[in-house]
């Protein structure tokens, strides 16, 4: 598959995609603004390993996903713009 728009081979991402990765970091910091991080290192390295795994055959795996643990006891997954994942402590 071939994107319209792609920068170089070396960072096969559109400039739509950078702005999408900035918008995703702005978010960021308003998502912990309403939430603390969860403190599990082998948990968030699991949850990054399988998320690794899954983008192979995502439409977009030249995003930098990346998932965070909240500290929140509800069961609640949900990602943000530019590869932002959040997953709470609940889950």
């Amino acid at each position: 598959m071939t994107r319209d728009g792609i920068i170089s081979q070396n960072l096969p991402l559109t400039i739509q995609d950078l702005s999408e990765i900035r918008s995703g970091e702005r978010n960021h910091k308003n998502v912990l603004y309403e939430y603390r991080l969860y403190s599990s290192p082998r948990l968030e390295s699991y949850a990054n390993t399988i998320t690794v795994r899954l983008v192979k055959f995502s439409s977009r795996p030249n995003l930098p996903y990346r998932v965070y643990l909240l500290d929140d006891s509800e069961i609640n997954v949900f990602g943000g713009a530019g590869g932002f994942i959040y997953m709470t402590r609940g889950t």
